[in-house]
């Protein structure tokens, strides 16, 4: 999700994103109730609180959204997305890593691109 003003509700994916789970992952707590959730027909949607009350603050959810993953930054860039993990490991990416997973502030790709406007740009086709 890129960075605008807050929604209501968060998607499986986009919770799954943040908490660095697989969505199938929060489908499953969403359908034992381990998460609140709405269903829509077939498709859950998760408020906005919820995800607060799971990653500990609003301002950590906003972060951990705003994130980017190796993956999508690589794609930004147009280098692999194991270069990018090097980067990280080596420092010249900031970024945090959880187990096995790193994020990278948005800040940090905004730098990398040259400016807020060229990342979005790039991200168009990878985030749709």
């Amino acid at each position: 999700m890129l960075p605008v003003d807050k929604p209501l509700f968060l998607t499986p994916e986009e919770l799954a994103k943040a908490l660095r789970v697989s969505p199938e992952t929060v489908r499953r707590w969403l359908r034992t109730g381990e998460v609140k959730g709405q269903r829509a027909g077939r498709l859950w949607r998760v408020p906005w609180e919820e995800g607060v009350r799971l990653l500990g603050g609003e301002d950590k959810l906003l972060e951990a959204l705003k994130g980017l993953t190796p993956e999508e930054l690589a794609e930004a860039l147009r280098v692999s997305p194991e270069t990018v993990r090097r980067w990280l490991r080596t420092g010249e990416v900031k970024g945090q890593r959880a187990g096995r997973l790193w994020r990278v502030p948005w800040e940090e790709g905004v730098r990398l691109l040259g400016g807020e406007d060229k990342l979005l740009e790039a991200l168009k086709g990878v985030r749709g």
